[in-house]
């Protein structure tokens, strides 16, 4: 906790998960933020949030329930646990400390049900983990980034069929170049960001340099 603390009061992100919500309970996390995690199990299979209003899953995943009090937290992306959503519990949370701002990344149950999420609502959690990188993904699930200080990275797909990524840089990156093919991408300009596409289909990879 006091890590946690130092790093809020210095103006920091600190990013938690709802497993470590649950070990910190009574050890000082509601001096942070007032959330409560439950203990019980609910299921869901459609989200709302940054451009994820409407997005359904074909069947339930089953999620842990978080309380919290609308004027400490903000919902980044919620779940709705009602056929009428009248309510639900949040995915991705965020809380004001200090100076700095403390998230709670909701795990599924199962964990390999993190896969299921859907494309809108990865999205929201990867601007939040990867908003200090210079390259992050917009993509479904089960396409993986891997990313190294020299401007380079590796786009790899694991997905069983053929999927459009998106490939997020910082704005003063215009182009991407296939160091295997040679390849260049020009990106389009998005605010402070550039923006990439490519195809991917199963066990393929693409390792680009950054320009």
């Amino acid at each position: 906790m006091g890590k946690i603390k130092k790093q809020l009061t210095d103006g920091k992100t600190v990013i938690i998960t709802s497993g470590l919500l649950k070990a910190l309970q009574g050890k000082g996390i509601e001096d942070i933020i007032e959330l409560e995690y439950t203990g019980k199990t609910v299921a869901t299979r459609e989200f709302a949030g940054r451009g994820g209003r409407g997005q359904k899953l074909d069947t339930d995943i089953l999620i842990p329930e978080i309380r919290y009090f609308t004027n400490d937290s903000w919902e980044v992306v919620s779940a709705f646990t009602s056929p009428n959503r009248t309510s639900g519990t949040p995915i991705l949370l965020s809380g004001k400390y200090s100076k700095g701002l403390l998230y709670v990344l909701t795990v599924p149950q199962a964990q390999g049900e993190l896969y299921r999420y859907p494309q809108t609502v990865l999205r929201a959690i990867r601007e939040v983990v990867a908003k200090d990188m210079y390259v992050r993904l917009d993509a479904p699930s089960m396409v993986s980034l891997f990313v190294y200080d020299n401007d380079k990275f590796i786009v790899e797909s694991f997905a069983e069929e053929p999927v459009q990524a998106r490939i997020v840089t910082d704005k003063r990156i215009v182009n991407l170049r296939d160091m295997e093919n040679g390849q260049e991408l020009t990106g389009q300009p998005q605010g402070n960001t550039t923006v990439f596409e490519t195809p991917l289909t199963r066990g393929t990879y693409r390792v680009f340099s950054a320009q």
